[in-house]
């Protein structure tokens, strides 16, 4: 009996599968009964898998992951397309059993379809993050900044260190109220290797339980998920709720105490509500690369120190004020997030119902891939030169900066994602980089350190480290020297009396 059942799904599998895919489907690379396209997924930088094959096949490609069907978007117009004016059809996330259930007890609002409950935890992050609410974080973000130009000034060799707490302390203080704290905070450390094992859960592939259900039923020691996972729920919920918590002593305006407001109105749910403060967790990826970026480019970084003295003077530090009266800053930021997305390929879209999309068929619960990286790097949108840095492409002729780059948000680049599922955190990210960058370029002269034989050491443009889902650079070693002479001691003056 077993060998007819065995012999049967060999045979019927097969037929099922190829009369499936005998509709009309975007371009792709040859797939394979049962696999697909499994063997060809790198997980080795697999957004420059993605942009050769939509060099090779089109800007829209079709893949399958076993059975799962999926498309890649390589092209800024598709996705905005389909993922901001069909929003309504492609808002939803793909079923992740590993990362959404046993990783994240199902509490976690990025990975949530986009219902009612996602819908009210979005509106608590845009509420908490929107523009107007903004200025309550500027003490917080111009402090760190400042802390930050002081430490590297001082202390040149911890430089990627000093950048981390620099991240780490911004969003600890600004969601939770806690004082300064450091990288090495336990509690920091472990949001840190929270957030690289669900990188590494949501990877295309990872688990085969996320592409074939029925496997959750099998017993737990015949499943690699199940010893992957084994009590890391259980750890990471008992920060995330101590943190959300002890917040509730700290002070009045932190976006946990607004958020707890909300579990008190009966509006969210208390496990929800301490899971979506955990979700904010920014990395110092973009803020390294933008490091890279000013040693590397030595004329850039000469222009905007130009532009510093010009708008601020040497007599004191910037201040958000001076934001409009700093464009080329302000494209520098903007460029360094369209040339090193920390997240190269954004965060997977499911499709909630069929849809049709020039021309070809897409079917409900296929995964949608939008690749940052490629995106980033249109020709059609940011030119032939998209791979180089380039700020003056973020500046209108009168150089001004641009407003906005087709639909992108205002951000003149893709890295913060798309339509219902657009980060609500950005405006905040957005003003921590430039607080930080412009206090650092304000304060410090970035230069690549020299080898034995006197000679320049410059960093790799791409060389990087990270999760296969995030990119980060390699350490390098440079220097940091004051621009002028009372630099350190503005800057740590201005540290004392805050």
């Amino acid at each position: 009996m077993l060998y007819f059942i065995g012999f049967g799904v060999a045979v019927v599998a097969p037929l099922l599968w190829l009369s499936q895919d005998k509709q009309q489907r975007p371009p792709g690379p040859r797939r394979f009964p049962l696999l697909g396209n499994v063997l060809d997924i790198s997980v080795d930088d697999i957004w420059l898998l993605f942009s050769r094959w939509g060099k090779e096949y089109g800007s829209l490609v079709y893949i399958k992951i076993f059975n799962q069907p999926t498309l890649i978007i390589n092209s800024h117009h598709i996705a905005v397309d389909l993922m901001t004016r069909r929003a309504r059809v492609y808002s939803d996330r793909p079923w992740n059993y590993v990362a959404k259930e046993l990783l994240l007890g199902g509490h976690f609002m990025p990975f949530m379809d986009y219902n009612d409950r996602c819908r009210r935890l979005r509106r608590a992050a845009q509420e908490g993050f929107r523009k107007a609410t903004l200025p309550r974080y500027r003490k917080i973000q111009q402090a760190e900044a400042t802390r930050a130009a002081s430490e590297l000034l001082q202390h040149s060799a911890n430089w990627v260190e000093h950048l981390s707490t620099t991240a780490a302390s911004t969003i600890m203080s600004s969601v939770y109220g806690f004082p300064p704290t450091d990288d090495k905070n336990p509690d920091v450390q472990a949001i840190k290797q929270h957030t690289e094992r669900i990188a590494r859960a949501i990877f295309p592939g990872t688990y085969l339980v996320d592409t074939f259900p029925w496997l959750r039923h099998l017993p737990a020691w015949l499943c690699s998920w199940h010893r992957d996972t084994h009590g890391f729920y259980a750890k990471d919920n008992a920060v995330v709720q101590r943190l959300f918590h002890s917040s509730e002593t700290g002070p009045a305006v932190t976006f946990s105490r607004a958020v707890a407001e909300k579990v008190d109105e009966g509006l969210l749910d208390d496990g929800d509500a301490a899971w979506l403060c955990a979700t904010l967790l920014q990395t110092s990826a973009a803020l390294c690369w933008f490091i890279t970026s000013m040693v590397i480019h030595q004329d850039v970084q000469a222009r905007a120190h130009d532009e510093l003295d010009r708008v601020v003077g040497r007599n004191r530090l910037p201040s958000f004020d001076d934001k409009d009266n700093l464009p080329y800053l302000n494209a520098i930021v903007h460029e360094v997030l369209r040339w090193r997305p920390p997240l190269p390929i954004g965060v997977p879209h499911c499709l909630a119902v069929n849809d049709v999309y020039q021309g070809f068929h897409v079917a409900r619960g296929t995964v949608c891939i939008p690749n940052i990286w490629g995106m980033n790097r249109d020709p059609d949108v940011w030119g032939t030169d998209a791979e180089m840095f380039r700020p003056e492409r973020q500046l209108d002729e009168h150089g001004n900066l641009r407003s906005r780059i087709l639909n992108t948000h205002d951000e003149s680049h893709t890295s913060f994602g798309f339509g219902n599922r657009v980060c609500p955190g950005k405006h905040f990210a957005g003003d921590t980089m430039f607080i930080t960058c412009a206090t650092i370029l304000w304060a410090c002269k970035m230069s690549a350190s020299r080898n034995v034989h006197g000679d320049l050491e410059l960093p790799s443009e791409y060389a990087h480290t990270g999760t296969p889902m995030t990119l980060h650079p390699t350490p390098f070693p440079c220097e940091f020297s004051a621009r002028f002479s009372d630099a350190l001691s503005q800057v740590s003056t201005e540290r004392n009396t805050e």
